[in-house]
């Protein structure tokens, strides 16, 4: 997985990041079974939208050296969902409010797959930064 995750990543950077929490669970003669957490739903659907799973088959035909299929698959097991972090068992030491407590910070854009994958599309800047530093885009902001 890792291997396909590169190609792909540096073949097409934007659908490659989708590949991101899924794991091979099957591989058979026609191709490979992609199994991801229930929490990363909404990114398997991506994958089935705009060419993005025949991209990831070419990527991956070219690596096994045959045509190769992709198969998503979801799973139900609540124990892959991300875990909160761990309590710090002793209290803080106390400090003065943050910046952010005393002046509002704007909300910005809510940032989404498809939102996320247009952006390094259209705009070189996020693309070239997005390739040149491994970024991934999080928050979109409106600039005054």
């Amino acid at each position: 997985m890792a291997r396909f995750r590169s190609a792909a990543v540096t073949e097409q950077p934007t659908v490659g990041a989708f590949l991101d929490g899924g794991k091979i669970i099957a591989r058979d003669d026609d191709g490979i079974t992609i199994e991801y957490p229930k929490h990363l739903e909404p990114s398997v659907k991506m994958l089935d939208r705009n060419g993005k799973r025949e991209s990831l088959q070419d990527v991956l035909s070219r690596l096994v050296g045959s045509p190769t299929s992709i198969h998503f698959s979801i799973s139900d097991r609540v124990d892959e969902s991300p875990k909160p972090a761990a309590p710090n068992p002793r209290p803080a030491p106390r400090q003065a409010p943050a910046i952010e407590t005393i002046m509002p910070q704007q909300q910005g854009i809510p940032i989404t797959e498809q939102l996320r994958a247009e952006l390094m599309a259209t705009v070189p800047l996020v693309k070239a930064l997005a390739d040149e530093f491994n970024a991934r885009l999080v928050k979109v902001e409106d600039v005054e």
